[in-house]
């Protein structure tokens, strides 16, 4: 009788472990075969280019990510000129104006910046005004850039102000001997 009720155990054993082996085999196949979130590792074939559909839908997520964004950034630099840069950076605030900065930067044996010029900017027929206050250091990197300064034509009210004044264009702009190309 004991052997019969080892022979029931061993039975009742292995069809466990059997149907343990089949629900794990079954997970495995549902998880990386036929599970639908987990499209990361399947592939379309489409006239025989491979395209992952994560990327698909990804992309359509994230097309526009700036899509509502109210401050747009544009950046233009200088190609080097041996060790010199300079860089531009104009801070959309809407209506053709805003907010700038520029420098001018050298890299020499340890790299350094040079001083950061910043102030105002507008655009009137297609004319860049880069419009600062009495500013030593802004006036110094438009300086260095062998930049001419005059006193800004639209400030009579507020006398003191100094504009660099170049003509604009979206892609490409001439400050004194420095050509800025926009960087996207």
């Amino acid at each position: 009788m004991e052997d019969n009720k080892k022979g029931k155990g061993i039975v009742v054993v292995l069809v466990i472990f059997i149907l343990l082996s089949l629900g794990l085999g079954g997970y495995i196949c549902y998880d990386k075969i036929l599970n639908k979130d987990n499209t990361e590792k399947i592939t379309s074939d489409t006239k025989g280019v491979s395209e992952n559909i994560t990327d698909r839908k990804n992309t359509n997520k994230d097309d526009d990510i700036f899509a509502n964004d109210k401050i747009h950034a544009y950046h233009y630099e200088s190609k080097q000129e041996g060790s010199e840069k300079s860089l531009l950076t104009l801070i959309d605030a809407g209506n053709n104006s805003g907010y700038f900065s520029v420098r001018y930067i050298s890299a020499y044996g340890s790299g350094s910046e040079a001083p950061l010029g910043n102030g105002y900017y507008r655009i009137d027929d297609n004319r860049l005004i880069l419009s600062f206050g009495s500013d030593d250091i802004t006036e110094s990197v438009f300086k260095t850039m062998n930049a001419n300064v005059v006193d800004d034509p639209n400030q009579e009210t507020s006398p003191g102000y100094r504009a660099h004044i170049l003509d604009y264009a979206e892609d490409e702009l001439q400050i004194g001997s420095f050509k800025l190309y926009r960087v996207k």
